[in-house]
């Protein structure tokens, strides 16, 4: 199945953009600008309105409005605890100002308006307001969380807007053909060659031959390791005037880059490029491997073809690909049933059926008969089942199994929220007794030992193993450009994990995080958990002036481009190809835009996704983070 979004996607009026008002923390003025922000606390329920920004040094003013408190309230605590640069809680930042609410128990809703003052201090990456909420006498009744709540970067970026709707050669986007129209109706992909990028303060990366003591300003003087990578040293880690960092084409680089707004500042204030040139290296791109060779001695096991090797992962879970020069073939966590890369649109097409379920409590029961069949004869303790949910929306889930009885052909699980009924599918993944087919593989966290059953015993020898979540991070950057690369290989945090519950660390070759004007251009992503991924850095943030463009996204596990967690203003995403999405986990949308505010989405082609094409969300969120009233120009 192959479609296309070929016309330009765009809610805006244009002459009326001037009309947004510029964030503030001036109370009551006509510059302030005040989001809701998330609040958890059970019953507990109020809602908080936050600045767009949050500035260190500055003061924040907020809006409580109390909606539902427990009845008996009498005061409400304000504290304030900290996020480090790895957005981990550190414990207590300060008071909020009063620290303490009066709360009058009456029909009317009540609004207190208080104010932080943030501290100033280099490791401060986010701020969580924490509610504890007594009667009279001082006994706790509840308490209710905020969302983290990040501290803004850099200022706000936004293109002139004459600019944003032109396309090339001149021509605005709504002129352009961006796909090509075959006879029978089909699209094929039309995606703008690759530029060279500006050779201007260059260094070199060779991650085969270069030496971080070296200068790096010539290609027979490279480094091996960028800047921002923590394994750089000696003159590539104290650099601080590249501007484009050229990788070696045609070698393979395996470090990890996280660039950070203070990493990234430019002597001369230029626009930073990470890119590959014709004129360095071999082939058309450089490539990123989120990857390490297997490595040590394989040991047969009494099961017929299946291998083991002691694998001292530094994550729980892993991904397993073959690789022999550009052939990559990846292997399957072990699971039942077996899966059949090729075939049906349906990426759930092989997968079983539940001919009856039960409630239990907050689980299910399921029962089929294929559940009779199962190979080994293991009670499947800590293995997962991915199953179906009525009235699903774009994904499986998946749970940690709590009982199996193959003479009753029956499983059970958590429901997790969900309903699960007859007809929905289902697979088995995660146990050892599962590993039953050739190109499978089962990692047992505990001893850390790898299990593989091999298309052939000479794939021992060229396999690879993915343990990193990311392959590039870039935190708190503006002006950037990523282009002619090709990112391969990823990890996912657990088999089972609910990640899209977990913004912050979903995994992604490509991830930026509360940046704006950038850029990623004509880069390949392939066997990733996901491509490209952006947060604004909180709900209450906006990035702006970004655009994906002519990349091509092939096998990706969950995700190819994924924009969430904040507004969106002034995004484009362009003449992207997205193929196989969903290949080990069929599950997520090929492109999300959540939540944009001014974007144009164009030219952009899908084959074969286990998920929703193109999910956008405009003006308001679905979660209630955002109301209307913080973008009255934009609906979707």
């Amino acid at each position: 199945m192959r479609f296309s979004f070929g016309a330009v996607l765009s809610l805006v009026l244009p002459a009326l953009l001037s009309a947004f008002p510029a964030s503030g923390n001036n109370p009551g003025s006509a510059e302030t600008k005040l989001l809701p922000a998330v609040l958890f606390g059970g019953q507990h329920m109020a809602e908080l309105l936050a600045p767009r920004r949050l500035e260190k040094g500055k003061r924040a003013d907020f809006i409580l409005d109390a909606i539902k408190m427990p009845r008996g309230s009498s005061s409400a605590l304000l504290t304030v605890t900290w996020l480090d640069g790895d957005f981990r809680n550190r414990g207590f930042l300060c008071f909020a100002e009063p620290e303490t609410l009066k709360i009058n128990q009456t029909e009317k809703p009540e609004k207190h308006s208080f104010h932080l003052n943030i501290p100033d201090r280099d490791d401060l990456r986010g701020i969580q307001l924490n509610i504890r909420i007594s009667d009279a006498s001082g006994k706790v009744l509840g308490a209710i969380n905020s969302s983290p709540l990040l501290i803004a970067t850099l200022p706000e970026v936004r293109p002139a807007v004459n600019d944003f709707y032109l396309g090339s050669q001149g021509k605005y986007l709504w002129e352009e053909d961006f796909v090509i129209r075959e006879e029978g109706g089909t699209f094929r992909w039309k995606p703008l060659p690759a530029a060279e990028p500006p050779m201007k303060q260059v260094r070199y990366i060779d991650y085969e031959n270069g030496n971080d003591d070296n200068p790096g300003t010539s290609p027979d003087k490279a480094w091996k390791h960028h800047p921002w990578d923590p394994a750089a040293s000696g003159k590539a880690a104290a650099d601080a005037s590249g501007e484009t960092y050229l990788f070696k084409r045609g070698v393979i680089y395996r470090g990890e880059i996280k660039g950070t707004a203070e990493k990234a500042a430019r002597k001369s204030g230029g626009r930073v490029y990470l890119s590959s040139s014709s004129s360095y290296g071999n082939g058309d791109s450089a490539m990123i491997y989120n990857s390490f060779p297997v490595e040590g001695k394989w040991e047969k096991t009494e099961r017929e073809n299946v291998y083991r090797i002691k694998l001292n992962a530094n994550y729980p879970h892993i991904n397993l690909f073959f690789r022999d020069g550009e052939k990559i073939r990846p292997y399957v966590y072990a699971r039942h049933p077996n899966v059949k890369f090729a075939g049906s649109d349906d990426m759930r097409s092989d997968w079983f059926t539940f001919e009856r379920t039960e409630r239990q409590g907050a689980g299910f029961a399921g029962y089929s008969r294929e559940l009779k069949k199962v190979p080994g004869k293991s009670d499947l303790a800590g293995a997962f089942i991915w199953t179906d949910f009525d009235g699903m929306m774009a994904f499986p889930f998946a749970k940690k199994i709590t009982a199996f009885d193959r003479e009753k052909g029956m499983v059970s699980a958590p429901a997790g929220g969900f309903q699960v009924t007859a007809n929905c599918r289902f697979h088995l993944a995660g146990a050892l007794d599962l590993l039953d087919e050739p190109g499978e593989f089962y990692f047992d966290r505990e001893k850390q030992l790898l299990y593989v059953m091999p298309h052939a015993l000479s794939d021992l020898d060229k396999l690879e193993y993915s343990d990193r979540l990311y392959s590039v991070t870039l935190d708190g950057m503006n002006n950037f450009s990523v282009s002619n690369l090709t990112f391969r290989f990823g990890n996912h945090r657990t088999y089972q994990s609910a990640i899209w519950l977990d913004i912050t660390h979903r995994p992604a070759a490509l991830r930026m995080i509360g940046c704006s004007d950038f850029e990623v251009a004509n880069c390949r992503f392939e066997y990733v958990s996901a491509g490209v991924t952006v947060t604004s850095g909180g709900v209450n943030e906006t990035a702006s002036n970004i655009t994906v463009r002519d990349c091509d996204f092939n096998y990706s596990a969950s995700s190819g481009i994924r924009f969430e967690e904040g507004i969106f203003d002034y995004v484009k995403i362009l003449r992207n190809r997205v193929r196989n999405n969903g290949f080990l986990i069929p599950m997520f949308q090929a492109v999300v835009l959540n939540v944009g505010r001014v974007a144009i989405i164009a030219g952009n082609i899908f084959e074969r996704c286990g998920g929703i094409g193109i999910d956008t969300v405009w003006g308001k969120d679905a979660r209630g983070e955002l109301n209307l009233d913080s973008s009255p120009l934009t609906r979707g």
